[in-house]
């Protein structure tokens, strides 16, 4: 009996161990190679997580199968090199020309009541304002007179795309800002209710193409509860073709990108972790705020109690930047992000 019971945990530890080695080639392939094996980018966490415990059971017994989960641990350390970040980046001054940006996702004010609780619309917007970030970026916004007036107070210049006019259908995203707004426009993902909202802001002498973007959701989660084998296929249907117009989106983010010449921002939901090929394509050469000056896991959606991080800030090269903060506050299905930086000459 106790062998059999071994043999069943090598035999799951050994499926789990090559799900760990699917995910690492994935994440390593170039970008547009493979498509189908980026669903492992997506479970990546789960998947770390069964090796670890894995290892704990075969320490435990002092079993030498722990050098498998072992192995791949360590191979992954050195591939996802920002699975965990050691301690907070160095500490900096903050400076006069020091600004804030803040990423939300606030799952429409809870106009739906996923939430039962009645004020979170006044609560995210008390928080907002509490911040008071010089420059935010919101999406699954939902445009309301009284969220508009409570924010203009502190905002001279926002864009919220379904007051100029972009297709309603989409999820709205907003920026509000302390700064000038130049140019603004948004792009639209063909057959996908998500978009990309970007604005030229003018920060002191300089213009920076800002970028909030809100990739392809997959809307699973109702399904995973009443899975069967046709609906376990539907759902890998679903996540496939989720993961194919994100990859889709990024190469139309990165190609209107290479027409900037200015400094470039980013800050959004990328509605996959910093696992996956589309957060590797999408930050590329840009700076990730929290592998700069975040520490721990950096959590921004909780999924079954393990904190994902899908939510993103990125900075060009032209930005010096001097702090990052999650905020644990249960507002909407995402936590909110900040950071501050401050913008300078490229070496």
């Amino acid at each position: 009996m106790k062998a059999l019971f071994i043999k069943t945990f090598k035999f799951l530890n050994i499926l789990v161990a090559l799900a760990l080695v699917f995910a690492i080639i994935s994440y390593s392939l170039p970008f547009d190679t493979f498509s189908y094996l980026s669903v492992f980018g997506l479970i990546t966490p789960l998947v770390i997580l069964g090796n670890l415990l894995f290892l704990l059971f075969w320490l435990f017994l002092r079993d030498k199968f722990v050098f498998v989960s072992l192995i791949l641990l360590l191979v992954s350390l050195v591939v996802f090199e920002n699975a965990y970040k050691f301690g907070p980046g160095e500490e900096d001054v903050v400076g006069s020309t020091d600004f804030s940006i803040m990423s939300f996702n606030v799952r429409f004010l809870n106009k739906y009541r996923q939430i039962p609780k009645a004020g979170i619309d006044s609560a995210i917007i008390g928080f907002i304002r509490k911040q008071s970030p010089d420059i935010l970026c919101l999406q699954e916004s939902h445009y309301t007179m009284k969220s508009s007036r409570s924010l203009d107070k502190i905002y001279p210049y926002k864009i919220i795309d379904f007051e100029y006019g972009v297709h309603q259908k989409h999820a709205i995203n907003a920026v509000y800002s302390k700064f000038p707004i130049l140019n603004h426009e948004a792009i639209l993902f063909p057959n996908s209710k998500n978009a990309t909202l970007w604005a030229d802001l003018l920060i002191g002498r300089d213009t920076v193409r800002l970028y909030n973007f809100h990739l392809q959701s997959f809307n699973v989660i109702p399904d995973v509860d009443k899975l069967t084998n046709k609906r376990s296929y539907r759902l890998l249907v679903r996540v496939t073709k989720g993961l194919k117009k994100q990859e889709q989106q990024v190469e139309a983010l990165r190609t209107h990108m290479s027409t900037t010449k200015g400094p470039i921002l980013l800050a959004g939901d990328l509605n996959n972790t910093q696992f996956s090929k589309v957060y590797r394509y999408l930050r590329c050469d840009f700076q990730d705020s929290f592998l700069t000056s975040g520490a721990g896991l950096g959590g921004t959606y909780p999924l079954f109690g393990i904190p994902l991080r899908i939510d993103h800030i990125f900075a060009d090269s032209c930005f010096k930047i001097t702090s990052h903060t999650n905020f644990d506050v249960k507002l909407s299905d995402h936590y909110p992000i900040m950071a501050t930086m401050r913008l300078h000459s490229k070496e």
